[in-house]
């Protein structure tokens, strides 16, 4: 199969799960340009009313499906236990055959064998469970519990300490990261967090050094100002400027409706510098790949 033909598959089959799933099914834009998009689907696994959606998570590789299934796969649900997770993604991995399209096959599967194949039957009887599900979304320390749950197994995400500023409020993430796919698994991550998602700004940047088979050192570095023009340009500066490397930073930024004027920028960058200082140390770049970082400024390079 071609790179054209797999490029068709996947695009016939988003065409159907659109159409077979329009109010459940979701295309989320990469943060990394030159990323892939991923995609998520609800799946009601249950009676109506007795257990909340499962939530299926994946990426189309270049090629698939002629060589490689879905990847980035997981599932959520508020009632999921990571353990469970895992062993929903281990029967949709034991049901990808190579060369043909599955998403459609794996939705199907989990919303006929879900229940029976990690034994829910039991809890389906008890209708307190729908009580506690209901109650769950109203309770912070629950929902926490869900998002502890969920089966992620990308980079590790460090948090920083809010600072608020006039009703205003800045924190940084940040994540070690050594490829641009590992930079979106990261901000799809930090972007299931509603509070996070539905944040005025989310502003990104990083730097990844890569060696190439002859020994040549490329940079990658870009960053995204999420509206809040020239906030990408100042953290990736102070990124260079410090050396910090094989890194991706966000500072989401919740506004508090009194305008700050650049005292906004100096929050965003200190932020952003506080968390990478207390991170992880700048590193001493050779000399080539400052070269080559002069180079590929604010463009992927491959």
């Amino acid at each position: 199969m071609s790179d054209s033909e797999d490029r068709q598959a996947q695009a016939d089959e988003l065409l159907v799960l659109d159409s077979m799933y329009p109010d459940a099914f979701r295309r989320i834009t990469s943060y990394v340009p030159t990323a892939p998009s991923y995609y998520e689907v609800d799946i009601d696994v249950a009676p109506e009313g007795s257990m909340s959606p499962l939530t299926l998570h994946w990426r189309y590789p270049a090629d698939y499906p002629s060589r490689r299934p879905p990847t980035g796969v997981s599932v959520s649900a508020e009632w999921l236990s990571r353990t469970n997770a895992k062993r929903l993604c281990e029967a949709l991995e034991a049901r990808s055959e190579r060369g043909s399209v599955v998403v459609y096959q794996w939705i199907e599967w989990l919303r006929e064998n879900t229940v029976a194949h990690l034994g829910l039957e039991a809890r389906l009887t008890d209708m307190s469970l729908a009580d506690t599900v209901e109650d769950s979304a109203a309770s912070a320390s629950t929902r926490a519990a869900a998002v502890e749950a969920r089966a992620y197994d990308g980079p590790a995400i460090v948090h920083g300490e809010p600072v608020t500023d006039r009703k205003s409020k800045f924190q940084a993430h940040l994540a070690r990261v050594q490829s641009l796919e590992e930079i979106d698994i990261v901000m799809g991550e930090l972007l299931s967090n509603k509070k996070i998602r539905e944040a005025t700004h989310n502003i990104s940047a990083y730097r990844i050094r890569q060696t190439k088979d002859d020994g040549s050192v490329v940079m990658l570095e870009n960053r995204d100002d999420d509206g809040e023009t020239g906030a990408g340009d100042k953290v990736l500066y102070m990124m260079q400027m410090r050396n910090f490397l094989n890194v991706v930073v966000v500072v989401t930024r919740w506004y508090g409706g009194i305008q700050l004027g650049a005292d906004r920028f100096k929050h965003i960058t200190g932020c952003a510098a506080d968390l990478l200082l207390k991170s992880l140390p700048p590193e001493k770049a050779p000399k080539d790949s400052d070269e080559s970082s002069r180079k590929s400024k604010g463009k992927h390079v491959r």
